[in-house]
């Protein structure tokens, strides 16, 4: 049975595509420079995302095309971690383009968001002078979704084919971030217009809008690894292709999501000024969720601690070099 492409195998395809595209070469070009020999009806196959392209040509492919090295290295240690029968056979991580590529209804996507987002009801606040939790139009949630495509993701089982967790993220504005980093509600107030796409490379504000999972499928390692895996691959697709994050925010809505922040190296920065949750599921009392951020451009590289992925670190680092040179030399 042939193996089932990754998240990291279609990034890997895409960065292919763009940088030939880029050079101007053709597929007959690429594959008369490649060591060992190479068939096009193979090449185009790795290109196109219909099958992934072999250990034993990926160093010689991302040399060729100019892909930096390493993250062609990261994509065979990835492969090494992961067996066909783990978590390959079990979850498939697809971004909106994926979905409406292969024929899904956008009504369909938006349907099961809803219905993952429903197994975790907000709080009931009885008085505005206690909170809002007035998270915005979701229509509008789904124009965002339909206007990033490549920044929203959904995972779905293999054996059901039911939608099981997403996330996703947007790249804001100073303004915009600012607020969210002090508690202000920017869920509710969140446009279009306050939003930037990857068309020319530049440094982002990325705010987590939503990272949730079923609650039947909450804890599962497999699964977990496969949302952790697809979130890393974009940060180091973005990175590859010139779009890299000076600063993260994320706002907390449960106890789950405030773990996977700790997890991931952010740190609290406020208690939101407005959205409230319940202390447990067994005290119903009110308590302020929580806002997470990190600046990555001052030279804090915690979030790369949890996938270990050098490739992004030195990229990251030789971004932002100065930022973290002053912090050296600050003591910091």
């Amino acid at each position: 049975m042939p193996r089932v492409l990754t998240d990291c195998d279609r990034a890997f395809a895409r960065q292919m595509r763009l940088c030939r595209s880029a050079q101007g070469l053709s597929a007959k070009s690429v594959i008369a420079k490649l060591p060992s020999q190479v068939y096009p009806a193979d090449y185009s196959k790795w290109e196109n995302e219909r099958a992934p392209v072999p250990n034993v040509h990926l160093v010689a492919i991302a040399r060729v095309l100019g892909i930096h090295e390493g993250y062609s290295n990261s994509l065979i240690v990835e492969r090494a971690k992961v067996s066909p029968q783990s978590t390959e056979s079990k979850y498939v991580e697809e971004s909106f383009s994926d979905l409406i590529e292969r024929g899904v209804q956008e009504s369909e996507v938006f349907d099961a968001v809803k219905k993952i987002i429903d197994e975790f009801p907000a709080a009931d606040i009885d008085s505005p002078q206690d909170g809002s939790n007035d998270f915005g139009d979701p229509e509008k949630w789904n124009r965002l979704i339909s206007s990033y495509p490549d920044l929203f993701k959904i995972v779905s089982e293999r054996s059901t084919g039911n939608y099981v967790a997403y996330w996703m993220i947007l790249s804001i504005s100073d303004e915009l971030y600012d607020r969210t980093i002090v508690g202000e509600n920017i869920n509710r107030e969140c446009e279009y217009s306050d939003t930037h796409g990857f068309f020319v490379p530049r440094d982002h504000n990325i705010y987590v809008v939503d990272m949730f999972t079923r609650r039947s499928y909450l804890d599962r390692i497999p699964l977990n690894r496969v949302i952790f895996e697809g979130f890393f691959s974009l940060i180091r697709e973005m990175a590859l292709n010139g779009h890299f994050i000076k600063r993260i925010a994320t706002h907390a809505s449960e106890i789950r999501s405030e773990r996977i922040c700790h997890d991931l190296g952010m740190q609290l920065v406020c208690n939101h000024k407005y959205h409230r949750r319940h202390k447990s599921e067994t005290d119903k009392t009110l308590v302020p969720t929580k806002v997470f951020a990190l600046d990555i451009s001052a030279g804090d590289m915690s979030i790369f601690n949890r996938l270990k992925d050098s490739t992004l670190h030195d990229l990251y680092q030789k971004h932002f070099k100065n930022a973290f040179a002053r912090k050296a030399n600050s003591g910091g």
